[in-house]
């Protein structure tokens, strides 16, 4: 099989990093753990996923020498911002940042404040919306100290960077005389009564495209660069002297992707992306005076590399922090498109890397028992007050929790603990990681990660989660709709399946390009490659493998299905973008870029033949479609993507299935909430009985048993798995309401489209 082009497996894995005490005392408790089972007691499945619920904080947002979190609780509508002081002590600013109409986290928020020192009087903070139209419903001015609201901006506003104590400049949306939406940047000065005043770039700034801003701590430098990181190509910046109003223009070509920030000295710092795209990370000095034009190209040339492109890591966030005395710098880098990394990296190149222990359980490379990283992802970095490193971390079956590190060296230390709630209910085995590769169809080695619990052997059913479309990062964290999935299959006892297909992000601009709009193809052929490698390797009989696919991702589950059918158990597609042809929606500047425009022939060709409707549709009207398993749920208040191919999927595969022309499961469920991550516990639980009775999975107990729970002798010893259906519950509800106690017991059926668990509810002496 062809190698890949760079090195896969780092060498800093080996030796002393596969036995640390930080593993060892992980792996000892989950055993513990795992040892514990109790049985389970009532309706495990919609229990498991009420379970994975968990809570959310952000990084601290540093001002002076406070600190702001934005932190949400389950079943607590809205999300409430706390600060902290100085000395160390922390209070609730304000609560709610945002009302919601319904109890639920949403999809985040942000708050920004001064960064000089000194006591911050002034914050911005907005609260992202429920769904796409209403992302950006709450910008605001509030007081630092009380949280009281002081000026209300424009709710279009989509970046602020703090100039000075009292003023900042943000971007928001304006509508243009034809009625598109295209961007602007203002300036903003707190209590001066003054219209706000447009700042004008020039040619450096394309109104088109949305924008991340930076401004030095001394106020005199702004940096302005295109958001285009999800769509894989490159963009420009533009660097402001807010002194004069000169503009520097970096990157004009757009030949990389260039991210800017800036040091507490006031210099800047470039992270940038190549064809390559696995990135550098600079620092240019800028004058403490003076901004000629001559003098500052001449230091954007010179810029000096603090983390040199490593290939196979690419870099995610960063932070400096300060080891014995010494600047250094912490970085999170992504391998292989699958495992997260933080490494602590000396710019001088005196000392070697120094990498933190990630909690998470261990990843080995293919079958071997060398450790090449976690099962996990890393959301960001953040340096403490005391000068810790702060970082998020998060993996399949446990909640995203914020960690701190010592830079110098030493074990992570959980700052919160929302999984408390899923260790106490739901019951997951001690896990492990391999990372695989499979030869696509043209030989391409295909890197794909298998979690499974610890000891399982032989066949299960194998929960495939593939995506293409943006460059989004693989992340093996239940943040998710389909990262839930994941979670429930390995605690039932199946296994989790993370492919890094061409067209997904993490893995270098190249490999983004390579299953991108002309290319595409090569991501399903990928996809199918991990599907025969997991059969080839035992770990599965296709009838037990299932693609998840979500948003985008229904490109690659529909051509999987028209392309190679019967190849696996069945496909969900979760809030998908089944027809990118829908006029709402195919003219929007993102899928623009992810998908191509419908006026160039060569791209509008590859636009019909990608589009998952179209294949969907060709299917369900052949003279004999076969047997096919979907699953479709479609939120009917979802704005980003539109429910109308959904629907006409739907009209269609039901003709069909009347007529005979298709056979198996086809179920739509319609569900409220926002795109690919907020379905309901029940509508989960739904997704995965579908999964379970279609495989024949019947897994192992998912809840730990509740204090006093299957003692009541009226109820009776309940034995409830994972594919218990509405029909039993019902049945069971009966019974006890009737004042009879039910055994429950697992029986086969024989269907059309094979032997499906299901559990029959029976009275207790009595044949069903």
């Amino acid at each position: 099989m062809p190698q890949p082009p760079f090195p896969v497996f780092p060498s800093v894995y080996d030796g002393e990093r596969a036995d640390t005490p930080a593993r060892r005392a992980w792996l000892a408790g989950s055993r513990a753990v795992g040892e514990a089972l109790a049985p389970p007691s009532g309706d495990s499945l919609n229990g498991a996923f009420e379970a994975l619920r968990s809570g959310d904080r952000t990084l601290p947002q540093r001002s002076g020498g406070w600190s702001f979190t934005i932190e949400a609780a389950v079943g607590s509508p809205g999300r409430t911002l706390f600060v902290t002081d100085p000395a160390g002590a922390r209070r609730e600013l304000l609560y709610p940042a945002r009302p919601r109409s319904g109890v639920g986290i949403g999809r985040g928020g942000w708050v920004v404040g001064p960064p000089e020192e000194g006591d911050p009087r002034y914050l911005v903070i907005c609260d992202v919306g429920e769904t796409g139209a209403d992302s950006t419903t709450v910008a605001r001015v509030i007081d630092a100290r009380t949280g009281k609201t002081v000026e209300v901006l424009d709710p279009a506003v989509h970046a602020v960077a703090f100039t000075g104590p009292r003023e900042f400049v943000y971007e928001r949306a304006v509508r243009t005389t034809g009625g598109a939406s295209q961007h602007a940047l203002y300036h903003h000065r707190i209590g001066s009564g003054t219209a706000d005043r447009r700042l004008d770039l020039g040619d450096a700034f394309d109104p088109v495209y949305l924008h991340e801003l930076a401004a030095s701590a001394d106020g005199r430098w702004l940096a302005v660069a295109e958001c285009v990181a999800l769509w894989g190509i490159g963009n420009k910046m533009a660097l402001v002297s807010l002194e004069s109003g000169q503009v520097h223009e970096v990157n004009h070509d757009r030949a990389h992707l260039t991210e800017a920030t800036f040091d507490a000295n006031g210099n800047l710092l470039l992270r940038e992306r190549g064809r390559a795209g696995y990135g550098t990370l600079s620092r240019v000095e800028l004058p403490v005076s003076g901004d000629r034009a001559h003098d500052i190209q001449s230091r954007l040339d010179r810029r000096r590399t603090l983390v040199p492109e490593e290939p196979g890591a690419q870099i995610i966030d960063y932070t400096p922090v300060e080891v014995d005395g010494r600047e250094m710098i912490a970085v999170s880098r992504v391998r292989s498109g699958l495992l997260f990394e933080i490494a602590v990296v000396d710019p001088s190149g005196t000392d070697r890397p120094r990498y933190v222990d990630l909690p998470g359980p261990p990843v080995y490379e293919g079958d071997s028992e060398r450790i090449v990283g976690a099962i996990g992802a890393v959301d960001g970095l953040a340096t403490a007050p005391d000068g810790a490193l702060l970082f998020t971390f998060g993996a399949w079956g446990r909640a995203t929790e914020t960690y701190r590190v010592d830079p110098a060296g030493g074990e992570p230390e959980a700052v919160t603990n929302f999984s408390r709630n899923v260790r106490a209910r739901l019951s997951i085995p001690p896990m492990q990681g391999r990372l695989h590769h499979a030869a696509s169809k043209d030989g391409t080695p295909v890197p794909y990660l298998v979690a499974e619990p610890q000891g399982l052997t032989g066949k299960a059913l194998a929960v495939v989660r593939s995506y293409c479309g943006f460059a989004y990062l693989n992340r093996a964290a239940g943040d998710s709709a389909a990262g839930r999935q994941s979670a429930v299959a390995l605690a039932s006892g199946g296994r989790a399946v993370l492919p890094a297909l061409r067209g997904t992000g993490g893995h270098g601009w190249d490999w983004f390009q390579e299953g991108h709009k002309a290319n595409f193809g090569k991501n399903t052929e990928d996809a199918r490659a991990v599907e025969q490698d997991l059969v080839t390797k035992g770990l599965a009989d296709p009838r037990q493998i299932v693609q998840v696919v979500g948003s985008a991702g229904a490109m690659v589950g529909a051509d999987l299905e028209r392309r190679h059918p019967g190849g696996r158990g069945g496909v969900v597609f979760i809030d998908c973008d089944l027809d990118i042809l829908d006029p709402s929606v195919a003219d929007a500047l993102m899928r623009r870029h992810a998908y191509g425009r419908r006026e160039v022939p060569e791209e509008a060709a590859v636009l019909h033949r990608r589009n998952p409707i179209t294949a969907l549709l060709d299917m369900t009207v052949q003279s004999s479609a076969g047997v096919r398993n979907w699953y479709i749920t479609q939120s009917v208040t979802e704005d980003r993507v539109a429910p109308r191919g959904a629907f006409q999927f739907v009209r269609t595969a039901s003709a069909a299935l009347r007529q005979g022309r298709l056979s198996g499961r086809v179920v739509f469920r319609p569900t409220k909430g926002a795109h690919s991550g907020s379905l309901s516990p029940r509508d989960q639980a739904d997704i995965f009985r579908y999964m379970a009775q279609t495989t024949g999975h019947g897994g192992r107990p998912l809840l730990r048993e509740a204090p006093g729970a299957g003692k009541d002798p009226a109820r009776g010893p309940d034995v409830v798995r994972a594919a218990l259906s509405p029909i039993v519950r019902r049945a069971v509800g009966v019974a006890r309401r009737s004042g009879r106690a039910p055994r429950v017991e697992a029986t086969t059926s024989a269907r059309p489209t094979g032997p499906v668990a299901f559990l029959r509810a029976k009275e207790a002496g009595s044949e069903p």
